[in-house]
């Protein structure tokens, strides 16, 4: 009798650590999905073995497209702009097939609508003992707005510099032709 009921007092403590570790698991899930949704980049998490991705709402913000049953064969590569899709799956299969953990690539995707945006894709690829990649962990960046706006910045700091090369030109001419020097 004795052995039973430490048996069930054992099962019952069993049960309330379970518990407990299962609430903290989803207490886990819900703030890991606030957060992961919380950021205007497109952040995804793709389990290569299975085919699947879960992928930050910003992506339906973003490119229009809806996530649910998203597979990255599917819907990633085939979102590709076609003068760019070439060169970033063979750049994706070399980093796959190469021990290297970090993937970072420049390309054009498109938009439910067609339109091409500029985008910067970076992860960092997990791989099981025998080095062979099982996920991919990143993000993706519209870099488009940065690459219009870099040749005007550029433009603007060099308009900016003549305009100060010219005031201290000025300056030199009239302290030159000041009285007194």
């Amino acid at each position: 009798m004795q052995d039973l009921s430490r048996q069930k007092e054992l099962e019952e403590k069993l049960n309330h650590q379970i518990a407990v570790k299962e609430k903290l698991l989803t207490e886990y899930k819900e703030n890991f999905k606030l957060l992961f949704n919380a950021s205007a980049d497109i952040l995804f998490d793709f389990d290569i073995a299975a085919n699947q991705v879960s992928i930050s709402n910003a992506y339906q913000k973003e490119f229009v497209y809806p996530i649910s049953n998203m597979t990255p064969e599917e819907d990633w590569i085939s979102n590709i702009h076609p003068d760019d899709k070439e060169a970033v799956i063979k750049d994706y299969l070399r980093v796959l097939s190469s021990g290297e953990i970090e993937w970072n690539y420049n390309f054009r995707f498109l938009r439910a609508d067609h339109s091409a945006v500029n985008v910067l894709s970076r992860a960092i690829l997990i791989r099981n003992a025998a080095g062979k990649a099982y996920r991919m962990i990143g993000y993706i960046h519209d870099t488009s707005k940065q690459i219009v706006l870099k040749p005007r910045l550029k433009k603007e700091i060099l308009s900016k510099e003549k305009q100060l090369a010219g005031a201290l030109e000025a300056a030199r001419q009239t302290e030159r032709l000041a009285p007194g020097k």
